[in-house]
C-alpha cells in the first residue's frame, strides 16, 4: 500500500502503520476494520493539512469504487529507527 499525506508535515518515504475502517467489498457499504503497512510516498492533489491522508487503493474500477467510499478517521503511526 502506499499514502498520500502532506510532505511539509510528514516525512517523505517512511514506513507507516495504517489503522482505519474501509468498505468490506467494491459492492459493499459495510464498513469493516483495516491495518496496513504501508509506504508514504505520494503527496496527494487534495493534501493540505496534517489531519489528512489517502491510501492508494490500486487501478480499475474495483479500486476506484473502494476509494470512492472510503472516508473515516484512524490512526498513522510512523515508523523510526533509533540509532
Amino acid at each position: 500500500r502506499s499514502l498520500a499525506t502532506d510532505k511539509q508535515v510528514f516525512p517523505r518515504a517512511c514506513l507507516a502503520y495504517v489503522t482505519t475502517t474501509m468498505p468490506t467489498n467494491y459492492t459493499s457499504t459495510v464498513q469493516g476494520p483495516y491495518h496496513s503497512f504501508a509506504c508514504d510516498q505520494d503527496t496527494g492533489g487534495a493534501i493540505r493539512a496534517a489531519g489528512r491522508s489517502d491510501i492508494f487503493m490500486g487501478v480499475g474500477p474495483t479500486a476506484e469504487a473502494i476509494a470512492g467510499r472510503t472516508g473515516a478517521e484512524g490512526a498513522l503511526y510512523y515508523v523510526f529507527i533509533k540509532q
